[in-house]
């Protein structure tokens, strides 16, 4: 990740309008992943319906308290990641692509404050303030 974070902000210093264009594109699809992902997260704690998953041996598994410890670990995870690409996208002037997949995902707020552990919920505030303050 820090490779990439370098490169992305080598291309964006360096001013290769292309590679500029590159990165936004880059980060407004893995803004639409981690939202994706986070909202499975939050919603179906235990993993998706998807095969690809890799919670797809936990789903097998009864629930215990150490796994709704794991689910809060990825969720928390999948919304740090959320912010850092939102800043990302802030930084290079390109917000306006997290703020329009956000404001489809209104969904994911409610739902998370709702069932999400506190952590969850700060990042998504954080998140949520980024997009409509910037």
């Amino acid at each position: 990740m820090a490779m990439t974070v370098k490169i992305m902000d080598g291309n964006f210093r360096d001013g290769h309008m292309e590679l500029a264009e590159v990165n936004r594109m880059a980060l407004s699809s893995a803004f639409a992943r981690t939202l994706s992902l986070l909202y499975q997260s939050v919603q179906n704690p235990q993993g998706s319906d998807d095969s690809s998953s890799t919670w797809q041996l936990e789903k097998q598994r009864p629930r215990s308290a150490g796994f709704e410890e794991a689910d809060d670990v990825v969720a928390e995870k999948l919304a740090q990641e959320l912010l850092c690409i939102t800043n990302k996208l802030r930084d290079y002037g390109a917000v306006d692509e997290a703020l329009l997949q956000w404001s489809y995902a209104s969904f994911l707020a409610s739902l998370a404050l709702s069932t999400a552990n506190p952590r969850v919920q700060g990042y998504i505030a954080k998140i949520s303030g980024i997009c409509f303050h910037s």
